[in-house]
């Protein structure tokens, strides 16, 4: 039976949201519809766009419901659903077919949904056919997708049993509710691409010169220039578009061209005196009175490690993950190296936990996990190599684990040289 090793519980890649949004419109007709939403839906906007006398029920997973009819007979205080949650599915009954648009959000980096062992009803944030879904969660893991309506319906035993083509289900769909069901807990996964930088054109101001300035922060020294998608319709101008913002709370105020055409979008970056770019705002739209890009904050340069180490799994026998933490006393260094491909050489696949570097606790995690019928590898390897200023005994472990196809924990020895 092919395995998922999983130990990503308190170790999951982060969510973080974009401030974008953009306009979704969703057909529901009479009776059930199973729906999800990619942002916040409250009780209320659900009510405003549905219609609070068609908006009969909305269940969502385990005892979070909504009833209408509980508000007619004076028992309000019974429903306990007040918003959606993004990647989860809701069940919504109407009394007449309606449309409807929300503001959904939009999303930069990758969305993680846990999943345990029976049936869950989650959400599909983006589109995933059924080859991307069975290759996160594992053939063997995956029993069951059921949608609603025709073309909706995965099962396992479809293809054990050797009619394969009973399968209508091909992909997710976003705004839609799905059950599946599994043998046990996995996490699946919806990635998204970060906009692209803007990096091809300088602005200039109402003169046709680059705008740009010299600043002196913390004590060294930084070039602040801003970026457009487009150049100005007319090279001189007889006024000007300000833009403005702080940079490590320091005032800072250009004067740009009023020319520049309105689907225009303009970034600011800051280079340090090599030319490097060390921090930038966000894609900002045209505005005719001014354009304001917030707060930058640039990160000082950690000062250089002297110390390096390499972490070493010694004696394995047929692991197939591994996790490790390491605590620091001092300054972590900035070179860090992961290699998890010695996992990959039994034929599994492999996917990175880490490296996570949290300054704060003095903590670096790392490790990664693997699927495949195959078995894991035995030996001694060198998955990890870093920068520090601590000493080694000042280094200490203060937790590992090694696991096997079967994710049973197995025994391995992790020590730290200094190389």
């Amino acid at each position: 039976m092919k395995k998922i090793v999983i130990f990503l519980i308190g170790f999951l890649l982060s969510l973080q949201m974009a401030h974008a949004d953009e306009n979704r419109t969703i057909k529901v007709v009479t009776g059930w519809n199973a729906l999800s939403f990619n942002g916040v839906q409250t009780l209320d906007s659900l009510k405003t766009k549905i219609g609070a006398d068609n908006l009969l029920i909305i269940q969502g997973e385990g005892d979070v419901s909504y009833k209408k009819a509980f508000v007619n007979d004076g028992r309000e205080f019974l429903n306990t659903f007040t918003q959606t949650e993004t990647g989860k599915g809701y069940w919504i009954k109407v009394d007449d077919n309606h449309s409807f648009s929300y503001e959904a959000e939009v999303y930069t980096e990758t969305k993680t949904i846990n999943l345990r062992d029976g049936w869950n009803f989650i959400g599909a944030i983006k589109e995933l056919n059924i080859t991307e879904i069975k290759t996160q969660l594992g053939a063997e893991i995956l029993l069951v997708i059921q949608g609603t309506g025709q073309g909706k319906t995965y099962k396992k035993s479809y293809i054990d049993d050797g009619t394969p083509e009973l399968n209508s289900f091909t992909k997710f769909k976003i705004d839609q509710g799905y059950w599946i069901k599994l043998v046990s807990s996995a996490s699946l996964s919806f990635k998204f691409e970060p906009p692209t930088p803007i990096r091809n054109k300088e602005a200039r101001d109402n003169t046709n010169r680059i705008v740009q300035e010299n600043l002196i922060i913390d004590g060294k020294e930084y070039t602040v220039k801003v970026y457009t998608t487009q150049m100005a319709t007319k090279e001189i101008s007889q006024s000007s578009i300000a833009v403005y913002g702080n940079i490590n709370r320091q005032r800072v105020q250009f004067y740009i061209n009023d020319n520049y055409p309105t689907d225009t979008k303009f970034q600011m970056k800051v280079f340090d005196t090599e030319g490097k770019e060390v921090a930038s705002s966000g894609v900002l739209d045209h505005n005719a009175l001014a354009i304001e890009f917030g707060d930058i904050d640039i990160t000082p340069t950690p000062s250089p490690s002297t110390n390096h180490y390499k972490v070493t799994l010694k004696t394995t026998n047929k692991i197939a993950g591994y996790e490790v933490h390491l605590k620091f006393t001092n300054e972590i260094g900035s070179n860090t190296t992961l290699d998890n491909d010695f996992l990959k050489t039994t034929g599994r696949n492999v996917s990175d936990l880490g490296s996570n570097i949290d300054e704060s606790k003095k903590l670096i995690i790392f490790g990664a996990f693997s699927f495949g019928t195959q078995d894991g590898v035995s030996g001694d390897f060198e998955p990890f190599i870093f920068d520090s200023n601590d000493s080694k005994s000042k280094i200490s472990i203060i937790k590992h684990s090694c696991v096997d196809r079967d994710a049973t924990e197995v025994a391995c020895d992790i020590q730290v040289v200094r190389i």
